[in-house]
């Protein structure tokens, strides 16, 4: 988990406290990619990013909070050595005990009418970032993952 007191070998890049609403949620996605653009990421680490990011919001948005638009969410970003760390948090609902939904492997080799319409979330966070944690303290939803680049973002 992300250390709010300090990651002494570690830089802040951003630490974001925004409500669950739309308009919020834009913003802060916004600010977050402006942090991640003076890593001058290439185009395929920037989308990405903002792929693994929108979706791991939208599902607190979504299902902590369940469409409430003035949840608050907080968002750290850590920039080590090697990765980016993503910390989320919400006092929203939390997870089915207490744990990240299991991956789901769909069948796509299908129809589009039978294509199925969500449950991809998860896969993208699981697939998109390593080292996925989830834990549940002091009535938070805590959601960590890293995110490693191609380019010389992580060592920049």
């Amino acid at each position: 988990m992300i250390n709010r007191q300090h990651d002494i070998d570690d830089e802040t890049l951003l630490h974001l406290h925004f409500a669950s609403d739309p308009e919020s949620v834009g913003g802060a996605v916004e600010r977050t990619m402006t942090a991640f653009a003076a890593l001058q990421l290439s185009d395929d680490d920037q989308s990405t990013t903002e792929l693994v990011l929108v979706e791991a919001i939208n599902n607190i948005v979504e299902h902590a909070y369940q469409e409430r638009p003035d949840g608050p969410i907080e968002l750290i970003l850590v920039r080590s050595h090697s990765h980016i760390r993503c910390g989320l948090t919400d006092k929203g609902i939390p997870m089915p005990e207490e744990q990240p939904p299991t991956p789901k492997h769909h069948n796509l080799d299908c129809a589009i009418a039978d294509l199925p319409e969500g449950g991809f979330g998860w896969n993208i966070i699981h697939e998109l970032g390593k080292n996925v944690q989830y834990c549940r303290q002091n009535g938070e939803n805590h959601l960590v993952f890293d995110l490693y680049f191609s380019g010389p973002a992580a060592g920049g």
